[in-house]
């Protein structure tokens, strides 16, 4: 089977560097074959939220439109700008096309699952952090990622 197109998860971890490493090695050695790389985050409005200071009266700021937009478009500033500092040097030696995405959700693995097919990718490439129910194994999303990914997925500790 020819591997045209390969998906790497990318969440800053350790075993997900390490799946970029695995992916890069691959690469190298297939030239034709396309990266996109995939950067899964929590909605920025949530984040942004989540990160308020205590508020001595308990009320909650009211966001227009206009400001949720403003606070996504700098989170996803934020976020691009800290993917690319982190995967440029490995990846700037190839002469492969990357692509390289950032999007929002709060179901990872689905949304990983549902760009995979979306792209027609050939293989997922993830690392595993081993955070979920099968502790040590697996974590919970590369769990989800390989239980419902139609296509073949490696995963990398």
């Amino acid at each position: 089977m020819e591997i045209k197109k390969i998906l790497l998860p990318y969440d800053f971890s350790e075993p997900a560097h390490r799946a970029l490493l695995e992916a890069k090695e691959y690469l190298q050695a297939n030239p034709k074959s396309e990266l996109y790389v995939l950067h899964v985050a929590v909605g920025a409005e949530n984040e942004y939220l989540m990160n308020l200071d205590d508020d001595p009266l308990g009320t909650l700021p009211v966001f227009t439109r206009a400001d949720i937009q403003e606070i996504k478009q700098r989170e996803i500033d934020k976020r691009m700008t800290a993917l690319h500092n982190k995967i440029d040097a490995e990846l700037d030696e190839l002469e492969n096309p990357v692509h390289i995405e950032l999007m929002f959700a709060t179901a990872t693995a689905e949304k990983i699952v549902k760009y995979a097919t979306k792209i027609d990718c050939d293989l997922i490439i993830m690392g595993a952090r081993g955070l979920g129910a099968l502790r040590g194994l697996l974590g919970s999303v590369s769990y989800g990622v390989l239980r419902s990914a139609p296509m073949p997925v490696l995963v990398v500790k």
